[in-house]
């Protein structure tokens, strides 16, 4: 049996944090729908694609945007009912239920 052995030495400086979804809030006030994010282990230029479907699965509302955290506000664009917000960075995803009365 013959078995080989590689040493490798790793910089822990140079090695990057996974990205992860710190906070993602969505909420309904009337028919205006906030989504607010932030973001860690990630540059500002990666993209953040946040989707609003409905629970027949229809996408309603679609746009990507860049950086650490922001604030999007739908306003008066969401009929009476209940979606699925998510937001999406890289192969990270996270979802929330909002309902618009």
């Amino acid at each position: 049996m013959i078995v080989s052995l590689t040493s490798v030495k790793a910089n822990v400086n140079s090695l990057t944090q996974p990205t992860s979804v710190e906070h993602f809030q969505a909420e309904a006030k009337e028919n205006t729908i906030t989504l607010t994010w932030e973001i860690t282990g990630t540059d500002s230029t990666e993209e953040v694609v946040i989707n609003i479907t409905s629970l027949e699965g229809t996408v309603v509302y679609e746009t990507t945007a860049k950086g650490y955290s922001s604030t999007l506000a739908l306003d008066g664009k969401m009929e009476a009912g209940i979606y699925m917000a998510q937001i999406s960075v890289g192969n990270v995803q996270k979802t929330k239920r909002v309902v618009v009365r």
